[in-house]
């Protein structure tokens, strides 16, 4: 600050920036959006989740004929589960490249 005053005191002086106090007060603004981002990604990802189980508990609900069919047919209950929740994490997952990819295109 003692160039502030210094350059003050001359009668041709216009303005003077400090860029490294700026860039300083800039980047702690923008620090605490950081947090704000990343607390709406987990729930974006919780939503998306939640939205895939819905479904899932939804398609199993529809297809109680087809799970009772496997059934009869010799089918374990672990084995009708393994496949069901390895479904539901295949779309879980490949909602969330879809979401991922198409958000930060759109972002940009």
């Amino acid at each position: 600050m003692l160039l502030l005053a210094f350059l003050t005191e001359h009668d041709d002086y216009l303005y003077t920036v400090f860029t490294e106090a700026l860039y300083n007060i800039n980047h702690q603004l923008y620090a605490t959006y950081d947090l704000a981002a990343w607390i709406l990604i987990a729930f974006g990802v919780l939503i998306g989740f939640i939205i895939v189980l819905n479904t899932a508990i939804t398609n199993l609900q529809d297809n109680k004929r087809e799970l009772c069919v496997l059934r009869t047919l010799g089918f374990q209950h672990t084995e009708i589960s393994r496949s069901r929740f390895t479904q539901s994490l295949l779309q879980f997952i490949t909602a969330c490249v879809i979401g991922l990819i198409s958000g930060t295109f759109a972002y940009v």
